[in-house]
């Protein structure tokens, strides 16, 4: 019995000790790459490289926190090597692995030793940096799908940057806020919808309640047809950020590319009134209000809070113009039924009101060409009022300028008209300012009939100021208005249909 008994503990500890060699073997591999980093050449980081991926796949260390560490260490420095040409064939991916290896360090739940937790709190460092700057060019190839995997990857590892880490990645503007407003934006392109709001759903879940980030999954909602989703989101930011001026902008946006500005009247103002209640009036709220106001023809009540936003932000450029318009086309209307020695002082004062905004207007070089172009014709009208020619002149250079047209002194001029009804009422600038009008066919008028309607040649001069030209039909037909400089056509409309109309400028 006591022969037996000693040769059954005997196999056991054969059994044991046959374990911990095992074991052992394995830890060694991990041991052989931290050994093999330390230095520095190619060929030691092939070894480094060769000796992690067996650990990493054999079942007695593959999911071992300090294998994780070794990991992360070992293909950040196959990314910073990546130039090498032994490294090179190596390296793909090795960023995003470097990183994801240093989160699996940090999520895995095994007590770890206090020598990998202070080296791990420093190479996260260098994961992060290898992993976002191999996600930069997947920008150039519009690789969505991918950036989306790596963005999400380094929102995680962001939170265990050490303090001077993320110090500079601020000075470089790169905040947690604008990582996860490019994740939410990389997101949307995704070539999964139910990926793009998964990640997008996420963020504000985390409470990741952004203008970006909201605009962004509202615009994926929207995209996929559901709007009723999309504004249920917004409302539900603004609760969640007590309805801040630029969340409530996105329902203002949500609303006009849907064509339902009507319904947003009463939105409006209420938070108009809850700004204002909180201390923190917004001259856009404003400026939105008097658009509505003025699309509804309540003209007085737009130009007031056009004069509010422009109160609020001397800078709005969009409240300058509107305002600067709406005194020039509607408030002069109320100057009109004074005696002329009251109006005409008045009128200079009202168009020189409107000329302060709109010229502060002309300092936003972010319009569009049309708005741009309309933005001249309005300060050329307001000069015209009052008696700048030079002004006049200026402007009407600038429009012609931003409508790649040039007209000097003897250009030739033609006005045309393509009809098949050539019975018709037309006026026409005929030098500086001064309109013609006369209903054709009629004798002496200085049009010429064609065979497919009408034309007015004359010689460009200094006061011919601004060509315009506008035709309609008396009845029924199709209609084409022409403006054409030496010979080529520079501005026209077109126009169909029962007293059809066109009108065309330059």
């Amino acid at each position: 019995m006591k022969t037996n008994a000693m040769k059954k503990l005997i196999w056991i500890a054969v059994l044991s000790l046959g374990f911990g060699a095992q074991l052992k073997a394995q830890e060694r591999s991990v041991n052989s790459a931290e050994y093999s980093l330390a230095s520095g050449s190619a060929e030691d980081l092939i070894l480094a490289k060769e000796e992690i991926d067996k650990a990493a796949v054999n079942e007695k260390t593959f999911n071992n926190a300090r294998m994780f560490l070794i990991k992360a260490m070992v293909y950040s420095r196959l990314f910073e090597t990546k130039g090498n040409e032994m490294i090179e064939p190596l390296s793909a991916k090795s960023g995003f692995i470097s990183g994801e290896s240093m989160l699996a360090f940090f999520d895995n739940p095994a007590k770890k030793r206090y020598d990998d937790q202070e080296m791990a709190e420093i190479e996260v460092n260098r994961s992060f940096a290898a992993a976002f700057n191999e996600s930069a060019v997947l920008y150039n190839d519009e690789n969505y799908d991918g950036l989306t995997e790596y963005y999400e990857l380094l929102l995680k590892l962001y939170d265990h940057l050490d303090t001077a880490m993320v110090g500079n990645l601020e000075r470089s503007k790169i905040t947690k806020k604008t990582m996860q407003e490019t994740l939410a934006q990389v997101a949307s392109l995704h070539s999964s919808s139910a990926k793009s709001m998964m990640v997008l759903q996420g963020l504000v879940d985390n409470g990741v309640v952004t203008p970006v980030v909201i605009e962004t999954l509202s615009r994926v909602y929207q995209k996929n047809g559901d709007t009723a989703s999309a504004e249920k989101a917004i409302r539900q930011a603004l609760e969640a950020t007590n309805y801040q001026n630029s969340i409530f902008q996105i329902l203002v946006n949500l609303y006009v590319s849907q064509g339902r500005e009507d319904d947003l009247m009463a939105d409006v103002s209420a938070q108009i009134d809850r700004s204002n209640q909180a201390g923190n009036p917004s001259a856009n709220m404003h400026y939105t209000r008097g658009y509505l106001l003025q699309e509804n023809e309540q003209y007085d009540e737009a130009i007031a809070d056009y004069r509010k936003a422009v109160e609020l932000d001397p800078l709005h450029y969009d409240a300058n113009f509107n305002l600067g318009v709406a005194l020039m086309k509607y408030e002069s209307r109320k100057l009109n039924d004074l005696p002329s020695a009251d109006r005409e002082p008045k009128r200079k004062a009202l168009y020189g009101e409107a000329i302060e905004y709109l010229e502060v207007a002309r300092e936003n070089y972010d319009y569009s060409v049309s708005d741009q172009i309309n933005l001249c014709r309005a300060l050329m009208q307001c000069y015209q009022e009052t008696d700048d020619n030079a002004k006049v002149s200026f402007y009407l250079g600038q429009s012609r300028l931003l409508q790649d047209v040039e007209i000097y002194n003897g250009s030739g001029i033609v006005y045309r008209i393509l009809t098949d009804n050539k019975k018709m009422s037309i006026s026409y600038y005929n030098k500086l300012g001064k309109t013609s009008s006369v209903d054709l066919p009629s004798p002496n008028s200085g049009w010429t009939e064609t065979a497919d309607g009408w034309e007015k040649p004359f010689d460009y001069e200094d006061r011919s100021g601004e060509l315009m030209l506008t035709a309609r039909l008396i009845g029924e037909g199709s209609l084409t208005v022409q403006i054409i400089v030496d010979g080529k056509v520079v501005s026209e409309a077109e126009a169909n249909g029962i007293k059809a109309a066109a009108y065309t400028r330059i």
